[in-house]
């Protein structure tokens, strides 16, 4: 009576051959990493002390929600693009994710200052905040590598409560179908919306 062979399971490959394809699976994955233009841009990991050379200011110090803010940043590589988060981009994204949460980007002079302004959040809440400017630099052969700049001192603001009053409160109104009276003071100022998770900003492209 003849026996059929039996199936027999495949070698485990040896282990040094297991971790040789590992190694190349995480390298291929750093390499489309790297490639990605949102990772350059932003530097990763979370708040870090400021790049030595940096420096910057705000104004007005005091501001309501809608106002708009200027800064000045000095010390950032020139032609770079400049990231700028709101309290480093707490309540604006998930922060555990590269590149979320910048509400503004601002091309960097040739002298490594930028220049520039922008509008605050209408629901931002009263108290302390702060700025943080962010950018990245190529660096090594071919520009391979990457240098992350990061700055928030001198970018501290204080928000207070807006106080205006809508128009028509005052006064008070005629016989049927009179006027009513006119009050006094600004109108509601627009809300601002904030920035998408990724969204791209000022023309740029999302990372």
């Amino acid at each position: 009576m003849n026996h059929l062979p039996l199936h027999r399971p495949l070698p485990t490959p040896p282990r040094r051959h297991r971790v040789r394809c590992t190694l190349a699976t995480v390298a291929a994955a750093g390499v489309l990493a790297s490639t990605a233009p949102w990772a350059v841009a932003v530097p990763p990991g979370g708040p870090s002390p400021d790049t030595p050379g940096t420096s910057s200011s705000v104004s007005p110090r005091t501001v309501r929600p809608c106002d708009s803010l200027s800064y000045t940043v000095r010390g950032f590589p020139a032609g770079e693009v400049l990231n700028i988060k709101i309290d480093d981009g707490n309540g604006y994204s998930d922060t555990s994710v590269q590149g979320t949460g910048v509400v503004a980007q601002q091309r960097i002079d040739s002298d490594g200052t930028v220049s520039g302004s922008l509008q605050l959040p209408c629901d931002i809440p009263p108290g302390a905040h702060w700025l943080r400017f962010l950018a990245s630099q190529p660096v090594g052969n071919n520009g391979t590598g990457v240098k992350g700049f990061t700055l928030r001192g001198g970018a501290d603001f204080t928000v207070v409560a807006d106080s205006g009053t809508t128009p028509g409160g005052g006064g008070t109104g005629g016989g049927a179908g009179g006027a009513g009276g006119t009050g006094t003071g600004p109108g509601p100022r627009p809300r601002a919306r904030r920035p998408e998770r990724g969204a791209a900003v000022c023309g740029e492209p999302p990372r």
